[in-house]
């Protein structure tokens, strides 16, 4: 479904149900629902762990803004630092923070909140937090915790608006 330019509507017009259908109905969809589809899942090119758990989704709301909801589980450690794959180009490469994550630790309980943030390649995630007293760090093979373990998860939104 594609946004269709709203009507004039002339002065007694009587619409019928077909014209009222792709004229509101539709253009509300799109607004509204991802274009009438709702959520779609898809499967991110993930760099820094062999073939984890992923369960991840995005929606179209309101024209260009995109939201997706990000499930990753590790069913490896981490080699490297952690990246993901958007499902559609981000169009304001500038807005480098796109929403908030947790990351968990199976096997101690520990819990550590932070963001994804756009790297250079314009389309790609890092997932980031601050450890106390320094710089931004990103999930990798020995952070935020000694070792990322099967099991070990993120979870979050990431909102952007699209190209």
């Amino acid at each position: 479904m594609t946004w269709t330019s709203p009507r004039t509507w002339v002065a007694a017009e009587k619409p019928t149900a077909a014209t009222f259908n792709l004229h509101v109905r539709d253009n509300l969809l799109e607004l509204y629902a991802g274009g009438g589809g709702g959520w779609t899942s898809y499967t991110p090119t993930i760099v820094g762990t062999a073939a984890p758990t992923l369960a991840c989704q995005y929606i179209r709301r309101g024209g260009k803004a995109v939201a997706v909801e990000v499930n990753i589980t590790m069913t490896a450690v981490l080699t490297a630092t952690l990246t993901m794959t958007l499902p559609t180009t981000v169009g304001n490469t500038a807005r480098t923070n796109l929403g908030g994550v947790a990351m968990y630790d199976l096997s101690s309980g520990a819990e550590r909140h932070g963001y994804a943030r756009l790297d250079s390649s314009g389309n790609r995630v890092m997932f980031g937090y601050e450890p106390a007293g320094a710089a931004v760090a990103y999930a990798a093979a020995a952070a935020p915790w000694a070792a990322w373990a099967a099991g070990d998860q993120i979870l979050g939104v990431i909102e952007y608006r699209e190209a």
